[in-house]
């Protein structure tokens, strides 16, 4: 089976539509969302449509990766996403920030702009209740097909996280990226038992792993494994940093027990002409296309923003 495990979306459309192109070419058979599929991008509501399709897929029959999602009944979604499918998409912080769960205030700037806009005029009252439900981690069981069901390595259990794993609440939300700390990596390595743990968050691939009592920061692909834990940050679909315009996201092959890093190129104009129409600042849209901030934010349009 091939997973494509992904995060940070933030309302790009065209990257998310050349992310579900990309994983249907290389054969991906199911979806796990990590959260922050809103804010800063101009078609929010349109991308939670889309990762809530994907998330269906192999659970529910007629679903595929193409599937209009505007053919999905809302109310068997909800109920499935609440019940069975409980965990498949997360919560992530800019998440949090538009539905109503935190105070777009702990932000600043354009992030805190983008917030209120996403939340006062580009989501529906549906999609700020979905978005309310979602869980900010959960467990998982992922069945490695390549091997015989009494052989250990049958049972992948694994965590998902938005942010780095702890002691997890709003507004206190920790980043994973290659250049953080080893005594931070170190205490979030004790704050799961699952084999491995993924995360989103930080829009930046990275790895570490434990073995025999020592973290390692190691490069992709990684087997499934061979260590005694792993912290995988998975990178982002719809805001890539770091001067880098690709989205990326992780794949897990459990055939080929091996874990890596999917890159892909997608329509930028297109996406910030979307972040402009939709009165969003324009910082977000000269973020995607260099993969960065690039403009002091110009708080004479935010001081004109109101919160509800």
């Amino acid at each position: 089976m091939k997973l494509a495990i992904y995060s940070d979306v933030h309302g790009n459309l065209p990257a998310l539509k050349a992310f579900i192109r990309h994983s249907v070419e290389i054969g991906v058979q199911g979806y796990e969302f990590l959260g922050d599929a809103v804010n800063y991008g101009g078609k929010p509501q349109a991308c939670l449509d889309e990762i809530i399709k994907l998330g269906l897929v192999g659970h529910v029959k007629g679903v595929d990766a193409f599937t209009d999602p505007a053919t999905l009944d809302r109310e068997f979604v909800e109920s499935i996403y609440n019940g069975q499918l409980q965990g498949k998409i997360l919560l992530g912080n800019n998440d949090a920030a538009c539905c109503g769960l935190e105070d777009p205030g702990y932000f600043s700037g354009y992030a805190r702009d983008s917030a209120i806009i996403t939340k006062n005029n580009l989501l529906s009252d549906w999609h700020l209740r979905f978005l309310r439900g979602r869980p900010m981690a959960a467990p998982m069981n992922i069945i490695n097909e390549s091997v015989p069901p009494d052989d250990p390595d049958r049972n992948i259990m694994v965590r998902f996280n938005h942010s780095a794993p702890g002691d997890i609440e709003l507004c206190d939300w920790q980043y994973v990226k290659p250049e953080t700390n080893l005594e931070h990596v170190e205490y979030f390595f004790e704050q799961f038992s699952e084999r491995i743990c993924f995360v989103g968050h930080s829009h930046i691939p990275c790895a570490f792993v434990l073995v025999n009592g020592k973290i390692l920061p190691v490069a992709f692909p990684l087997p499934t494994k061979n260590y005694d834990k792993a912290l995988l940050s998975v990178g982002a679909v719809g805001q890539p940093r770091r001067g880098r315009t690709q989205g990326s996201y992780m794949l897990v092959d459990t055939v080929r027990k091996t874990m890596e890093i999917q890159w892909f190129e997608y329509d930028i104009k297109t996406a910030m002409t979307d972040i402009l129409n939709a009165g969003l600042p324009e910082q977000n849209a000269q973020r995607l296309l260099y993969g960065k901030i690039t403009k002091k934010y110009n708080k004479t349009n935010s001081d004109q923003i109101q919160q509800p």
